[in-house]
């Protein structure tokens, strides 16, 4: 029975969304909150170690402009959840960053193959 009580509140509250935004448009303050995070800074680029291996190591190969723009966000979230609360020194740190960027191109390969051409097997007569 709390199920049904539960999956008609829910009903009733996306209908009353639905409408609400038809009639009244977005709300900018729909997305704020406890996981609004916009004033908090990445606290490991403070760190000038760290932040001097990554522009190297991201500048070879122009790794850094060939990142999604949303593989960024989500390297430099894992990377500050790591710095914060894993307790990892530097080298540590540096060496899960670049696995993190090198896992996020995995595609690289696979693109610069088919992007090169096949050299062409001629029929032997």
């Amino acid at each position: 029975m709390s199920s049904i009580v539960a999956a008609s509140s829910f009903t009733a509250n996306l209908f009353k969304s639905t409408i609400a935004y038809g009639l009244f448009g977005w709300n900018k303050l729909s997305h704020s909150g406890d996981t609004d995070t916009a004033d908090e800074s990445l606290t490991f680029l403070s760190d000038p170690v760290i932040l001097s291996e990554l522009r190297t190591f991201l500048k070879d190969g122009d790794k850094l402009n060939r990142l999604s723009d949303d593989a960024v966000v989500k390297i430099c979230r894992q990377v500050e959840f790591f710095y914060t609360e894993g307790n990892l020194n530097q080298e540590e740190m540096v060496s899960l960053t670049k696995s993190l960027v090198d896992q996020s191109l995995w595609y690289l390969p696979l693109m610069d193959k088919a992007a090169s051409p096949e050299p062409e097997i001629s029929a032997c007569k």
